[in-house]
């Protein structure tokens, strides 16, 4: 699985071990005084308390720690915690082509499926869900560990109403459920991965840490990691294998 720790509480953890004697309180004109030897190793566990009590900690830092430390416990006990969010880009990550590569070819909504079962475009164009799309859907929808988890989308794909219309034909598993019907929450629309993940999670009601996100493209992943969202990075979209491990 993939984890994204923000750039500024990564900097800050280094920053204290570096610059230790002053976070604990030690200045310069005190470095001749006697004082008791320090420890010759410094555990795990010491080292993020001295991270954590840090005056160049901020409340949210101190936090986003206390996270890291309870992730930590839980791998090692062999446990998997689950989000309480999944959100999922659409253009080049749940399917392919991307919008803007139909338009180019005067394709486009109506998009129906054919006798064959493949979704076409007005132009014939087949577009086709990746590999892992289906599974990890029908497996959102119908296993009981994910009972409660809210599934949506991200997208600031070029013509939304395409998007939108292939989200209500495309089918997922046995029971052939519309992928809308599987899909909390879209928010399909210009602007940034942010904002788009801000107001997902204003509708879920969690925290930033408490969420998972799949993109193809790595400036989505680091946008929106910097808001503390556990970003996938799957730059041939949601395959079977990224479903799988991520």
């Amino acid at each position: 699985s993939t984890m994204a720790v923000s750039t500024s509480a990564w900097r800050s953890f280094t920053s204290v071990l570096v610059r230790q004697p002053q976070a604990v309180g030690v200045s310069r004109a005190s470095e001749s005084r006697p004082r008791k030897a320090m420890p010759a190793m410094l555990t795990a566990t010491s080292i993020l308390t001295l991270v954590t009590h840090s005056v160049h900690g901020s409340q949210r830092q101190r936090k986003r720690l206390q996270n890291l430390q309870r992730k930590g416990k839980r791998k090692t006990q062999g446990q998997r915690a689950l989000p309480r969010c999944v959100v999922f880009d659409l253009d080049g990550c749940l399917w392919s082509p991307e919008m803007y590569e139909l338009s180019w070819d005067r394709g486009g909504a109506p998009f129906n499926y054919d006798a064959e079962g493949l979704m076409r475009d007005r132009r014939g164009c087949v577009i086709s869900l990746h590999s892992g799309v289906e599974k990890a859907l029908n497996e959102l929808a119908t296993d009981k560990k994910w009972k409660g988890v809210s599934v949506a989308v991200a997208s600031c794909c070029d013509v939304p109403p395409w998007a939108f219309e292939l989200l209500g034909k495309f089918e997922i598993g046995p029971s052939k459920m519309k992928m809308n019907e599987l899909i909390a929450i879209s928010q399909i629309h210009k602007g940034s991965k942010q904002g788009h993940l801000r107001e997902i999670q204003s509708v879920v009601g969690c925290n930033f840490e408490d969420m998972i996100f799949f993109d193809n493209e790595p400036g989505n992943c680091q946008n929106v990691a910097g808001l503390g969202v556990t970003c996938i990075y799957c730059p041939d979209g949601v395959t079977s294998r990224v479903w799988s491990t991520g």
